[in-house]
């Protein structure tokens, strides 16, 4: 299997389109008033930050954690590219209980 840095943009665009349950600030979409929730990793703001206080794939991770938290940054940074979220980065930040990636508003 190989990995495309393309799949990552790609689903982003596809998941901008789509509509996503109402949360508030700092996790809307920026530049944008829709509300915006990275699929199964419940977003929570924490200050200037999103934590990820699920890993939709965390069975997985256990077993694969540079695989899949490589995969999910990739994920979470294409989808930000395909928003075109250019205040927001996803940074890998391992912690338990939470996804490894973080999300940090500028």
């Amino acid at each position: 299997m190989t990995y495309s840095a393309a799949a990552p943009a790609n689903w982003a665009e596809t998941s901008a389109a789509t509509p996503a349950p109402s949360l508030p600030h700092p996790t809307s979409a920026p530049g944008s008033s829709k509300p915006w929730k990275p699929p199964g990793f419940e977003p929570r703001a924490i200050g200037d930050t999103i934590a990820l206080v699920n890993c939709p794939f965390h069975s997985l991770a256990l077993r694969h954690t540079e695989l899949v938290c490589g995969m999910n940054l990739g994920l979470l940074t294409g989808l930000l590219e395909g928003l075109a979220a250019t205040d927001v980065t996803a940074r890998l930040e391992p912690a338990p209980e939470h996804c490894c990636v973080r999300l940090h508003l500028s």
